[in-house]
């Protein structure tokens, strides 16, 4: 699969993960968020600006470059290979988490103040 149909598949995953809360928690928020592509840019600026200013993630970060970079020298080529393709999709799936983890977080806050709403 194409990077750009992973792309495809992620933005059209944030009206999954909408409906899927829907499902959960029985509201109807599908039919209040149609078009989300701020809400798609704003994760990803969450993403990058939590990352760079997070000293237990550099912390986190060195670690795991440290034990791949020992890993990696004992692996061969075709290994190597394979080891570069699964880094890929594990970050892709770990990316796919914390984008259902802040969908989640949005939906909540929209659902809350509905209900607050609902009651005054």
């Amino acid at each position: 699969m194409e990077e750009q149909d992973l792309e495809k598949l992620k933005e059209n995953s944030v009206y999954e993960y909408i409906e899927q809360f829907d499902e959960e928690f029985g509201s109807m928020l599908k039919d209040n968020i149609k078009n989300t592509p701020l809400l798609v840019n704003i994760f990803r600026e969450y993403i990058e600006q939590n990352y760079k200013t997070s000293k237990y993630y550099k912390i986190i970060l060195h670690k795991i470059i440290e034990i791949e970079d020992e890993l990696y020298s004992t692996l061969t080529d075709k290994q190597k290979q394979l080891f570069k393709k699964w880094e890929v999709y594990k970050d892709n799936m770990s990316d796919d988490t914390l984008l259902q983890s802040f969908i989640y977080g949005y939906c909540l806050d929209k659902q809350l103040t509905i209900e607050k709403s609902n009651q005054q």
